[in-house]
């Protein structure tokens, strides 16, 4: 489905055309909702499904990197702030970093070892940390490309009804709208039996499929990282 569909059944579950209970505005931000629980549903299956690359270069010795900040990427683009915002990169769930030998061949080195809080950097416990906007590294990378596997937080105009595409799991789509239905349903103060067991069912098939239509064997492999004898 595009955005389109979705916007469209949406419209058909909700069966409202009063537009100053249901607003435009009150349409986007149900479907971005729905949207983000949809993301994070398929995240909880599929950890590694949404999740994309970029590289930043380590120019000096300096332990704090700032995350909103172009200069520090190198495609020029961050992955906070409003600059990543306006390109549609803005980061929501940053999954792991590694250090690899460069940002085209993108071969990996080994992968940092994540702590809670820069004062667990600061003792050694792990290799980095993200507090706020900054990246707080427990040693100097100076010269060298690390590779952050992150989530984006895509940015959709969801009342902009055209055939835009959504991403790769159109035939679970429908789910995007029942769970921007739900949201609307809070607000009306009705509970809807059919949408709700429709929902069940539809968070059935897609965990289905991204457990066993898919080739799953990536969880399987062991890669590289850096150790802190913990195991």
């Amino acid at each position: 489905m595009n955005v389109s569909e979705v916007y469209n059944l949406f419209q058909s579950l909700v069966d409202d055309t009063d537009q100053t209970f249901l607003t435009a505005g009150n349409t986007d931000t149900y479907l971005k909702s729905g949207y983000s629980d949809f993301r994070q549903r398929v995240t909880s299956i599929d950890p590694g499904y949404y999740v994309e690359r970029t590289h930043l270069l380590i120019t000096s010795d300096a332990h704090k990197v700032d995350l909103t900040a172009g200069a520090n990427f190198t495609d020029g683009i961050p992955v906070l702030g409003a600059t990543a915002l306006a390109n549609n990169k803005l980061m929501s769930r940053l999954i792991r970093v590694a250090k690899v030998d460069n940002n085209t061949s993108d071969t990996l080195n080994y992968y940092l070892t994540p702590t809670n809080t820069a004062l667990e950097v600061a003792q050694g416990l792990g290799d980095y940390c993200v507090n706020g906007t900054l990246l707080i590294l427990a040693q100097s990378y100076n010269g060298s490309y690390l590779r952050f596997e992150y989530i984006r937080d895509p940015v959709i105009a969801w009342t902009n009804v055209a055939t835009t595409y959504i991403d790769d799991l159109a035939p679970h789509h429908p789910l995007i709208a029942l769970y921007a239905a739900q949201y609307y349903a809070i607000r009306d103060g009705a509970f809807n039996e059919p949408l709700n067991a429709q929902l069940v069912r539809k968070e059935r098939e897609l965990e289905t499929y991204l457990s066993t239509g898919r080739l799953s064997d990536a969880a399987h492999y062991v890669t590289p990282q850096r150790g802190y004898g913990r195991f």
